[in-house]
């Protein structure tokens, strides 16, 4: 009996000395790689790195035909990495990060998607000319020849309407003169023009988009004289911008307002907090009687800045220290606290009582402190 992996008399079998072809080295695959490298921005890069590598490794095209691809797969990149850089020189702070004069993806996606559009008027071209529904059901064919056209002109307006970036009313603020500001659209121009006091609040909320894998952000600027401006992002440097804005704006305390979960809601405080600005005694006002108060005292020591934290587990009031306390960017600190065990006997019962340790995050305001959304009032300020 012949076995299944025996070649039959007269045919040839596969030649063990020919090396299988990976499925990284086929052309096909090598071209997808550099196509998707076009519609994606942080993960393009590594896709063009790949894709280019592997085209010149195994040499599927010739060698101008490989010059060229590396070209299309790089240079957009490479000019738009270098219009950012120049925009970002001029002061100009970017919260829409794709429009066509900073974005390679944002013209990959719409001649995409205007190619598709492209392609539904020769489909329906060619149904109409060639008859390839039965003569006996011609409001079928016209039905599918109308169809495919509309979808045709809709695929086509959306890549008119990504481009052109028509459903954000700005796209970055850049400064103007006499220390005023703008609000820019590469297609509207200047859409506004203030000053700081003018600004009456900038907001961020979460969009929740059905199907989306990503979050998205809809930044909101709203002037004093009623007009407001609105753009969204699923930019994931939205928060980082916002903040480094505030800050170069010089915006005054609580105009701007960051509600980006799962982290606690940021607001400006406007002005740069000193480590004098920390030093007091904070009692927590969420308590409901001396067996849960919380007391926090902040002084500095050496240059730095310690505290400690004051407890009652029970019947006794325990005190700890601070550890890692740190000053971030924003103005806040972080700090870790102890945890912390407290038994308790009275006649025959017995107490127990346990407080798990944790990083926390401070913000300072005037007159009181917030941690992780506790509020502590201040209660004096201890002499240096």
């Amino acid at each position: 009996m012949r076995r299944p992996d025996t070649p039959i008399a007269g045919e040839s079998g596969p030649d063990p000395a020919e090396p299988r072809l990976s499925v990284f080295a086929h052309p096909a695959a090598i071209l997808a790689l550099c196509a998707l490298s076009l519609l994606f921005e942080v993960l393009g890069f590594a896709l063009a790195i790949v894709g280019v590598f592997l085209l010149w490794k195994h040499r599927i095209l010739k060698f101008w035909a490989r010059l060229g691809l590396t070209a299309a797969v790089f240079l957009p990149k490479a000019m738009f990495f270098w219009i950012n850089q120049r925009r970002a020189a001029a002061g100009v702070v970017q919260l829409q990060p794709w429009t066509f004069a900073t974005s390679s993806q944002l013209w990959a996606w719409s001649l995409l998607l205007f190619g598709m559009g492209l392609g539904c008027f020769y489909l329906a071209d060619a149904f109409r000319r060639r008859g390839v529904f039965p003569s006996r059901h011609p409001w079928s064919r016209v039905f599918s020849v109308a169809f495919i056209s509309l979808m045709g002109v809709m695929l086509a307006v959306m890549s008119i309407f990504m481009f052109a970036g028509w459903n954000d009313d700005f796209q970055a603020v850049a400064p103007d003169e006499g220390g005023r500001w703008r609000l820019t659209h590469l297609v509207r121009g200047t859409v506004a023009r203030f000053s700081t006091a003018d600004v009456e609040g900038i907001t961020v909320d979460e969009v929740k988009l059905p199907d989306s894998l990503e979050p998205s952000w809809e930044v909101r600027v709203k002037l004093r004289d009623g007009r407001s401006f609105s753009l969204q992002t699923a930019s994931m440097g939205t928060e980082a911008t916002l903040k480094s804005l505030a800050e170069t704006m010089e915006l005054p305390p609580g105009v701007m307002h960051l509600r980006m979960p799962p982290g606690p809601e940021w607001v400006n405080q406007g002005r740069k907090v000193r480590l004098e600005d920390w030093v007091g005694t904070y009692r927590s006002t969420a308590a409901h009687g001396a067996s849960t108060g919380s007391v926090l005292e902040f002084r500095i020591v050496n240059a730095r800045l310690v505290g400690k934290e004051t407890r009652r587990l029970g019947e006794l009031p325990v005190t700890h220290e601070l550890h890692d306390v740190r000053v971030t960017k924003d103005g806040e600190i972080e700090f870790d606290t102890e945890s912390l065990t407290s038994a308790h006997r009275s006649g025959e019962s017995f107490s127990f009582a346990f407080s798990g340790g944790v990083r926390q995050r401070a913000v300072l305001h005037d007159g009181f402190l917030d941690v992780d959304g506790t509020r502590y009032s201040r209660l004096d300020t201890p002499s240096q």
